[in-house]
């Protein structure tokens, strides 16, 4: 019922935006966010650019996902800001604790807005505000995430996360970067199968058992040819980077 009346009050004061799917293209890339007023947002595609006049709404048809074995009848879709009121896939994007406790989330957008070179989307619900702002960097994707505390109550983040991007369907490989001294960032390949791979850097740092950026990659990518999608945490402190196959 909380989650059902958050949706309604989401509904009457965020503004809708017009299509619900929002674009941005950097380079031969196109992101497209289904930023649907009063539900989770989540991205449609991460990909190769999209053609000129493309369809957006077809995206979310196309992304649309069916029950499968072991998993309930309304399957959780893989959302931008993960949450665990709503259940979530990955990592939530944010955990906080007051005195009553560690509090569920439901974060759902209220308002979004596009520009020529920003994906603006603020999310809510009764404890804190998130904003996601995806902006363009010559080819590459930059999304920065603030949170801001809802209310008087002091509450203490015991996580927080950047965004959680889906993985293409021809992503067969998961590059991760780790070493010692005098031999930092060695390459390690592993197959992209179902569970996770997670890398972390302890100790208030990056460190050398973790880089903070990550790749997936087509099988047999390499320097000439392939196709690759790579990810940075931009972090000073301790972090994961997670690849998780479903």
């Amino acid at each position: 019922h909380a989650s059902l009346a958050r949706r309604r009050r989401a509904r009457a004061l965020g503004r809708r935006v017009s299509g619900d799917v929002l674009r941005l293209d950097a380079g031969e890339a196109s992101l497209a966010v289904l930023a649907r007023v009063g539900a989770p947002a989540r991205i449609l595609y991460l990909g190769p650019r999209l053609a000129a006049g493309s369809d957006l709404a077809a995206l979310e048809t196309l992304a649309a996902e069916g029950p499968r074995e072991s998993q309930p009848d309304a399957p959780r879709p893989l959302s931008l800001a993960p949450t665990t009121g709503f259940g979530f896939l990955g990592a939530p994007a944010l955990a906080v604790a007051d005195a009553r406790g560690a509090r569920a989330l439901d974060l759902v957008v209220m308002t979004a807005q596009a520009s020529g070179d920003a994906l603006v989307l603020d999310l809510a619900d009764e404890i804190v505000r998130f904003r996601i702002t995806i902006a363009r960097e010559g080819a590459l994707f930059r999304w920065p995430c603030t949170v801001e505390n809802a209310s008087a109550t002091p509450r203490m983040i015991l996580n927080a996360a950047s965004v959680t991007a889906p993985a293409p369907a021809w992503v067969e490989e998961i590059w991760t970067y780790a070493g010692r001294w005098g031999g930092e960032q060695r390459l390690t390949i592993a197959p992209f199968a179902p569970g996770q791979i997670v890398k972390e850097g302890r100790g208030g740092r990056p460190g050398f058992e973790s880089a903070q950026y990550m790749a997936a990659a087509s099988a047999g990518a390499g320097e000439e040819s392939g196709r690759v999608l790579a990810l940075a945490l931009a972090w000073g402190g301790e972090g994961r980077l997670r690849g998780a196959h479903r």
